[in-house]
């Protein structure tokens, strides 16, 4: 993700698009990179629950900034790994 979480119709990662991607995964490790200021705490709870409910392995990679709903999917990686001089907020 590197752009404000959000509904379809307002541009950005909208959980309607991501969501179903991330539910298709059932195999391997899910390498998340996040770099987004947020958005929509509902788009953020719907792909941290998909994430979530993949049941493989998955790391998180911050690479400048997570803050406000873009903090959701990283929460629930078994990993998180963050660059030097990233924020998460």
């Amino acid at each position: 993700m590197s752009d404000d979480l959000s509904a379809e119709y307002l541009g950005g990662v909208s959980a309607q698009t991501l969501v179903p991607q991330i539910r298709s995964i059932k195999t391997g490790t899910i390498r998340l990179y996040i770099n987004s200021g947020g958005g929509d705490v509902f788009a953020g709870q719907a792909i941290a629950q998909a994430v979530r409910d993949t049941g493989v392995p998955v790391i998180v990679q911050i690479d400048a900034l997570a803050a406000s709903a873009a903090t959701l999917p990283a929460m629930v990686a078994d990993k998180i790994e963050i660059s030097s001089g990233a924020f998460m907020m």
